[in-house]
C-alpha cells in the first residue's frame, strides 16, 4: 500500500485525467491500511473512479476536516454547531462518491460527530460501517441543515448502520440521529458502553426495536412481529412505571420535556398498548418500583 502524507506523492494523486479512463468500469476498492489521511486522496478517488460503488477506508487515520475550526470541548453537545468546512467537504464528497453504495470507514479514529456528518450528503449510499471509532454522540439532521442554503434529506438512502465498538453512552447521544434517518432497516449496535450498562443483548435488542419503529433487522437477525409487539408492550411498562415513581409530582411542562428528550415515541406506543401502559401506572402507584432498564440518561 502507498502511505498518504506530505513527503511522498501517492501514484493516484500524480495521474493526470487520461489516465482515469481505464478505471471507469471498477465498481468495488479495498483500501485498508494504506495510511490514508487527507482529504485530497478521497476526491481524487471520487473523480478516477466514478462507478466505484463499494469503497472500504478501514484503519485509515482520516483527517477530512479542517482541524482549526473544530471546537473539542463540545463534541459531546448536541447544540454542537456542524462546522461550515464540514458542510463543504460533506457536499464535495456527495459530488465526486455519486454512485457510492456501501462505506467502510470502521477503526479511522472518528470521534466527532463532525466526522460523522462528513458523509450525510452522499445521495445513493446504503451501508454505512463505522465500528470501531470512539464516537460519543451522533449528529442530527437539523445541525447538519442549519448551515446549508437548501434544504437535503440526511443520509437519504442509508439502509443499515453499525455502530459497534463506538463510546455511546446513552440513547439521547443517537436517539434524533436514528429517527432522522428514514430509509433506515437495519443496525448493528454491539460493545459500546450503552450496550453493557443494559445488562444483556436481548434488554439491549429489546430497546432497539421498540423505539425505532422502521428497523426490520437487528444485528443481524430479522424483527418479527410478535417481538415487536412484546419489545414495544415492555417498553410502555417500564416508561409508565418509571414516569409514576420518578415524575408524578413533577410539572407537566418538566414531564413532556422528559418524554421529548429521552422517550419520545412513548406517546404514541402507550395508546397502542393502552393496557400494558394502565397496568404499569397501576403497578407503580402501589410502590412496585421496578428496574427501568437504563431507559432514562439521567
Amino acid at each position: 500500500s502507498q502511505s498518504d502524507n506530505s513527503s511522498t506523492t501517492s501514484p493516484l494523486l500524480a495521474m493526470d485525467s487520461s489516465h482515469y479512463t481505464t478505471w471507469d468500469k471498477l465498481e468495488t476498492l479495498n483500501l485498508r491500511s494504506c495510511h490514508i489521511s487527507t482529504l485530497d486522496t478521497l476526491v481524487t478517488l471520487g473523480r478516477a473512479l466514478p462507478n466505484l460503488s463499494n469503497l472500504c477506508l478501514s484503519d485509515n487515520p482520516l483527517q477530512l476536516w479542517q482541524q482549526q475550526e473544530h471546537d473539542t470541548e463540545n463534541d459531546n453537545d448536541r447544540n454542537l454547531r456542524i462546522s461550515d468546512s464540514t458542510i463543504h467537504v460533506a457536499q464535495k464528497l456527495a459530488r465526486k462518491w455519486g454512485n457510492l453504495k456501501s462505506l467502510d470507514v470502521s477503526e479511522c479514529h472518528f470521534a466527532t460527530p463532525q466526522e460523522f456528518a462528513l458523509f450525510s450528503q452522499l445521495p445513493k449510499l446504503e451501508f454505512l460501517d463505522f465500528d470501531d471509532n470512539p464516537i460519543r454522540i451522533l449528529p442530527t439532521q437539523a445541525q447538519v441543515q442549519q448551515q446549508q442554503q437548501e434544504e437535503r434529506i440526511f443520509f437519504p438512502q442509508l439502509r443499515h448502520l453499525q455502530l459497534a465498538g463506538t463510546q455511546i453512552e446513552t440513547w439521547h447521544a443517537m436517539d434524533e440521529t436514528i429517527r432522522d434517518l428514514t430509509q433506515l432497516q437495519s443496525i448493528r449496535f454491539d460493545a459500546a458502553p450503552l450496550q453493557q450498562s443494559m445488562g444483556s443483548h436481548a434488554t439491549m435488542r429489546s430497546h432497539f426495536i421498540a423505539r425505532y419503529a422502521q428497523l426490520t433487522k437487528f444485528n443481524g437477525t430479522i424483527v418479527k412481529d410478535h417481538e415487536r409487539i412484546d419489545a414495544e408492550r415492555r417498553y410502555v411498562s417500564t416508561v409508565a412505571r418509571l414516569l409514576v415513581t420518578q415524575y408524578q409530582t413533577a410539572m407537566p411542562q418538566e414531564r413532556d420535556e422528559f418524554l421529548q428528550r429521552e422517550h419520545a415515541r412513548y406517546p404514541i406506543l402507550a395508546q397502542q398498548h393502552e393496557t400494558a401502559a394502565q397496568a404499569a401506572v397501576a403497578s407503580g402507584s402501589n410502590g412496585n418500583n421496578s428496574s427501568t432498564g437504563m431507559l432514562s440518561d439521567s
